[in-house]
């Protein structure tokens, strides 16, 4: 009897103690290590794990938080500054400078890729353009508290681009701010505060090669444009000029641009008659008419060629030569020739006098 009393307690400390193994195997919180699906990357449910070039040092908290101590410098999170590409804008910069001592900096705005203080800082992005519009090229004469900024400014490409500031000095100020300073901003090393990012929003560059004469699309890809955005083509260099400045006597006559008549928004149908080099001039046009300064009397925008300040693309055109032609000299009902040279020419091709 005491025999099997004994056998009996036995088996109920042996039944506990396979209970008691159960119970930690179902409690056991440990981890399970997935993929997340779009980077790959290892992921613990409920903790962070954390991935970093820089050398830091990471505690996984039971409460489901991170602390991370990093040797490294991260980058300021603030959105960019925005402007509209061709459209006069405000940029802002910051600075502790003493009142007044503000205008003795300088900002630059650089491609993207280029850091502050790197060779080239000094010199400001040809993009900006005219260059020193809204005093940009000088210093800033708006400011509060830590703010200063500049109006009218205009970017003519769409991008991204880095803003960098050079902090003034009385030590180096002068005569912008009634000191006798050499100039604070004299060298790329003296642009060395990240201001950020300045995107500018607008068009897709693009480059057209059509034959000469024929119709050719003009479609518009990117962002900020409405259905009262226009396009227009513009002679370069000697033969015309910049985007948003007036068309010379005879350019007009140059090149047609019309809507296309698929009703796509932002297509155009373009023909060109003059085998030189064109610029593709944008006007934002929707929210940004009247940037000017003066209203249309009709209340249309994109209507003065001062609008079209973005520069888009280019058109390089094939085709006969048509300039600097040899007047051909021809006698009344005696046969003549015609010689047509150019590039693009095709077996077919035919010309007209009238």
């Amino acid at each position: 009897m005491a025999a099997r009393r004994r056998a009996s307690n036995s088996l109920s400390i042996l039944l506990l103690f396979l209970l008691a193994i159960a119970s930690l195997a179902v409690n056991d919180d440990s981890p399970v290590v997935q993929h997340d699906s779009a980077s790959g990357e290892p992921t613990v449910p409920g903790r962070s794990l954390m991935t970093a070039s820089s050398t830091s040092t990471t505690t996984a908290m039971e409460t489901n938080t991170t602390t991370t101590t990093s040797t490294t410098t991260t980058t300021s999170t603030t959105a960019p500054q925005q402007l509209v590409a061709g459209v006069f804008g405000r940029l802002i910069a910051h600075t502790l400078a003493p009142e007044g001592l503000e205008a003795a900096g300088r900002v630059r705005l650089r491609p993207l890729g280029k850091d502050c203080g790197d060779p080239g800082t000094s010199v400001m992005d040809v993009s900006v353009q005219p260059p020193c519009a809204g005093h940009i090229c000088r210093g800033p004469v708006h400011r509060l508290g830590s703010e200063v900024w500049w109006e009218g400014v205009r970017i003519i490409h769409a991008g991204v681009y880095h803003m960098c500031w050079c902090e003034p000095r009385r030590d180096c100020a002068g005569l912008e701010v009634g000191l006798t300073g050499p100039g604070c901003c004299l060298e790329d090393a003296n642009f060395t505060q990240d201001e950020g990012w300045v995107e500018v929003l607008g068009p897709n560059w693009m480059e057209r090669a059509p034959v000469l004469g024929r119709p050719f699309p003009l479609a518009l890809t990117g962002t900020a444009i409405y259905s009262s955005s226009r396009v227009l083509l513009r002679l370069y260099g000697e033969h015309g000029g910049a985007c948003g400045e007036g068309r010379l006597e005879g350019e007009p006559e140059a090149s047609s641009v019309t809507l296309s008549e698929d009703g796509v928004l932002a297509a155009f149908e373009a023909r060109i008659f003059r085998r030189l080099r064109y610029l593709v001039c944008w006007c934002a046009g929707g929210p940004h008419a009247g940037t000017y300064g003066w209203i249309d009397p009709m209340g249309l925008p994109c209507t003065s060629d001062l609008e079209f300040g973005a520069e888009v693309g280019v058109v390089v055109p094939e085709g006969p030569h048509t300039e600097d032609l040899v007047p051909i000299q021809a006698v009344v009902a005696v046969p003549f020739s015609v010689e047509v040279i150019g590039d693009g020419l095709v077996i077919g091709d035919r010309v007209r006098i009238v």
